[in-house]
């Protein structure tokens, strides 16, 4: 289904009945990310979408994250919630703590984020930019995806990484990599640390033992910024922890959002 924001189309879909929880994408992820999910958290009004040069939805040449947070509004108002669930992955994440500062959210719950675009993120950022620019998929790939995951996991999981680098190498093409330069544009600049304290909502924050992207000491500083916060700690992780420990990541769900 799709929902107009100015001159964008937003693409988002809805999945079963229950309390509404709004799932948002890491800067890589799409709607279809999610779908392997959706079984396993029958109970809830599942809502996934597509931020701005992602999956289904518009391109744009140029916007920061105010512009996601937007997205984010136009599609809980073109469903009329009445309770605004947020679970965010990373840039999800920061798109979904800066939503709670700006609106109402009931519940809230973050993983693998950060309150602010450090040097070492932005670096990092410019790495995968520098790739991007190539237009070089398997490079692409090189560059980005082993840091994603734990070593331990990647090496455990050779024969998946092995059938993972040949589906994205796909869809590394190079309309693909041209939205990754503008999405890590958007980033840029970002930084909630001297607002954060005006989340109210209840949340749950969820750092890794062995993300490299977002280190799980910056994901805890989210926890100790929000006064009405929990946290918890995954061992022997990396940043994609849904993908990593899919069934704690449901569970956790399941236990925040009740």
């Amino acid at each position: 289904m799709y929902t107009y924001l100015d001159q964008y189309d937003i693409y988002y879909e809805v999945y079963g009945d229950g309390k509404p929880l709004i799932i948002l994408n890491g800067i890589m992820m799409s709607t279809k990310s999610w779908h392997q999910f959706i079984e396993r958290l029958e109970g809830y009004q599942v809502i996934l979408l597509d931020f701005i040069d992602q999956g289904k939805s518009s391109k744009s040449s140029y916007y920061k994250h105010d512009l996601q947070i937007e997205v984010v509004k136009r599609v809980v108002d073109t469903l009329e919630l009445k309770e605004v669930n947020l679970v965010g992955v990373s840039y999800g994440a920061q798109i979904a703590l800066q939503y709670a500062i700006l609106y109402d959210v009931n519940q809230l719950m973050v993983c693998n984020a950060a309150l602010h675009t450090s040097s070492w993120l932005s670096d990092i950022g410019q790495a995968w930019t520098l790739a991007a620019l190539k237009n070089d998929p398997e490079l692409f790939f090189h560059v980005t995806i082993p840091y994603i995951y734990s070593h331990g996991f990647y090496n455990r999981n050779e024969k998946w990484m092995i059938e993972r680098k040949s589906q994205l190498i796909d869809v590394f093409d190079e309309v693909f990599l041209n939205k990754m330069i503008r999405l890590i544009e958007s980033s840029k600049g970002y930084d909630i640390r001297s607002v954060v304290h005006g989340i109210t909502c209840n949340t749950h924050v969820v750092g890794a033992e062995y993300d490299y992207l977002t280190p799980s000491d910056e994901t805890y500083q989210i926890y100790k910024n929000i006064e009405n916060a929990s946290y918890t700690h995954l061992e022997n992780c990396g940043h994609a922890s849904m993908y990593e420990k899919p069934e704690r990541f449901i569970d956790i769900i399941k236990s925040h959002f009740v």
